[in-house]
């Protein structure tokens, strides 16, 4: 599915109220993700994979304010997915399916 996401450190991401509910999907990259939603409205708020326990993959509609205006895009994953009728970010990385591996340690 097609959305607009803003990504972050896991270590920059706090939760300030509420705790969210979560289900486990498989992820573009086969391994296991897992996507946090609202127990009231059922809104998806954010996922995190196991591929990238570094990183959380927030939607960009529950960020406040013009936060999402001021992230500007800096990548887009999953472009083979992207509808026809949705441009490329100019200057923006590009991915064909979700992020790639983190380097092994």
């Amino acid at each position: 599915m097609y959305s607009t996401n803003a990504v972050f450190s896991k270590s920059a991401f706090t939760i300030i109220s509420g705790e969210p509910n979560v289900y486990e999907v498989e992820g573009g990259s086969g391994s296991p993700a897992f996507v946090h939603f609202c127990g009231i409205c059922g809104a998806t708020m954010w996922t995190m994979t196991m591929l990238r326990t570094d990183m959380v993959v927030i939607k960009v509609g529950i960020l406040d304010g013009d936060a999402a205006e001021k992230l500007g895009p800096k990548l887009e994953t999953f472009t083979s997915r992207k509808p026809s009728w949705v441009k490329s970010v100019d200057g923006a990385t590009q991915f064909e399916n979700g992020f790639p591996r983190p380097p092994s340690e």
